[in-house]
C-alpha cells in the first residue's frame, strides 16, 4: 500500500505548483499569475509561500529554517537564482538554457534517462480526449513496459498501467469555479490487485494550464491561493539593484528545486 501511495503521489504531483519543490508545468508562454502555495501534510505544519509567475520565468518566496528566501528561475535564460532578503545578498546558478519551446510547447512523456526506451504506440479515446499512447521502459524495471496514455494538452498522464498490474486512472467529474476561474475537476483512482482503490482529485485551471489544487492519499493536500492574474514587473525576475553577489557555495542552507516536469 505504500508503494501504491507514492506512486499516485508521483502521478499527482505531475504539473503541479507546489511549494519549493515544483514548477508550474505547461503553463501557456503568455500568462502571467500570483497566489500562494499551500501544502499540508498530516501531523506537520502548514507550509505557505508566495510565486510569481510570468512566462517562463518564476518568482518563489518562502521560509525555510526561519529564515526568508527568494528564490528565480529564469529556464530559457539557464538562470536561477538566490536571494537572501536578510543580508542583501545573492548567489547565481547557471545552466544549460531551455529553448522557450520545450518550457511552453509540446512536450512527450519520455523520461530524460537517455538508457530509458519510449515508444508512441498511436491514440487513444479517454474522458472524451484524444490522448497518445506510449509504451515507456527504463533500466532495471521488471515485466515489461508501462503502459501511457498521455493528454498532451494537460502535459499529463490520464492512464497508466504498471508490468505488475497497478493502474492508475484520471476521469473527468465536472467543471468548477475556483478563485472566480472555470476549473477542471478530476478524480483520480489507482487500483492494484488485492487491495481497495486509492483515491485522489485534481483541479485544473485550463486557460493557465496549471493545477490548482489536489488531494493526495494519506492526507496531504496542496492547492493555490489567492490566485490573481494580471502583468508582474520584469523587475521582480532580477536581483535588485545594489545587492552583493555571493558563491553558490556559501548558500548550503538553500534547496534547489527540480528541472520543470
Amino acid at each position: 500500500m505504500r508503494r501504491a501511495i507514492k506512486a499516485m503521489r508521483a502521478v499527482l504531483t505531475m504539473a503541479s505548483v507546489t511549494i519549493l519543490f515544483a514548477l508550474p508545468s505547461g503553463a501557456s508562454g503568455t500568462r502571467m499569475y500570483s497566489a500562494t502555495a499551500v501544502s499540508q501534510i498530516p501531523g506537520q505544519p502548514v507550509r505557505r509561500g508566495r510565486i510569481v509567475k510570468s512566462g517562463a520565468d518564476i518568482r518563489l518566496e518562502y521560509t525555510r529554517n526561519g529564515k526568508q528566501i527568494i528564490q528565480i528561475v529564469r529556464p530559457t535564460k539557464g538562470l536561477m537564482y538566490f536571494l537572501d532578503p536578510a543580508s542583501k545578498t545573492y548567489s547565481t546558478i547557471k545552466g544549460q538554457a531551455v529553448p522557450e519551446q520545450s518550457v511552453t510547447g509540446y512536450k512527450s512523456p519520455c523520461p530524460p534517462n537517455p538508457a530509458s526506451r519510449c515508444q508512441r504506440m498511436g491514440q487513444a479515446v479517454i474522458s472524451g480526449i484524444q490522448a497518445e499512447r506510449w509504451l515507456i521502459s527504463t533500466p532495471g524495471q521488471q515485466g515489461g513496459s508501462v503502459d501511457i496514455l498521455w493528454d498532451p494538452a494537460r502535459r499529463h498522464a490520464l492512464s497508466e498501467t504498471f508490468p505488475d498490474g497497478r493502474k492508475t486512472l484520471m476521469s473527468f467529474r465536472a467543471m468548477e469555479t475556483v478563485s472566480g476561474r472555470p476549473t477542471e475537476r478530476w478524480d483520480v483512482t489507482m487500483t492494484q490487485k488485492g487491495q481497495a482503490p486509492i483515491k485522489g482529485e485534481w483541479w485544473f485551471d485550463p486557460d493557465l494550464r496549471v493545477v490548482v489544487r489536489q488531494s493526495i492519499p494519506g492526507g496531504e493536500s496542496r492547492r493555490l491561493d489567492d490566485l490573481k492574474v494580471a502583468p508582474y514587473d520584469a523587475a521582480l525576475f532580477v536581483p535588485p539593484a545594489g545587492w552583493r553577489e555571493v558563491a553558490p557555495a556559501a548558500r548550503p542552507d538553500v534547496p534547489q528545486i527540480p528541472a520543470n516536469n
